[in-house]
């Protein structure tokens, strides 16, 4: 839809949460020329992160569904299953000294802390915490 019609601005189109059509009668912020794909490493993921959010996929929503706050450390399930995207917004190091990356659920803000979660980050599984470096990240190329 974006990339047909252009992004609007938040003052030009606020956020609603709830469902309807879309007007067409908006003023265009941004427009989407294409994607650019985060490929299955940390390191590649942090330094996409330190420019903008990267979309990623994690496994097994029966743990984000009973998350209420703290680093979730789960490993990483043997198939891609009930797979659920969300925004990696950034990363950081807890008091106690564990990394972790911070993410935007789509699920509103009395999830988690604040509509935020963290995974925990630097672990051994390759396929990362809830498997989420088995596909690869993906951020879009916005032309503003």
């Amino acid at each position: 839809y974006i990339q047909r019609n252009g992004l609007s601005s938040e003052s030009s189109y606020p956020y609603r949460a709830r469902r309807g059509i879309c007007k067409k009668d908006k003023s265009v912020a941004a427009r989407i020329s294409g994607f650019r794909f985060v490929y299955w490493t940390e390191e590649a993921l942090e330094k996409a992160v330190a420019r903008q959010p990267v979309i990623v996929s994690l496994q097994g929503t029966i743990y984000l569904d009973n998350y209420k706050g703290g680093i979730m450390d789960y490993e990483a399930l043997p198939t891609r299953t009930n797979m659920h995207n969300v925004l990696i917004v950034g990363y950081g190091t807890d008091p106690s000294g564990v990394k972790y990356w911070r993410f935007k659920n789509s699920w509103g803000d009395s999830w988690g802390e604040g509509g935020f979660g963290r995974i925990r980050r630097h672990v051994a599984d390759k396929r990362g915490v809830l498997g989420m470096f088995m596909e690869p990240g993906l951020y879009p190329v916005l032309n503003i």
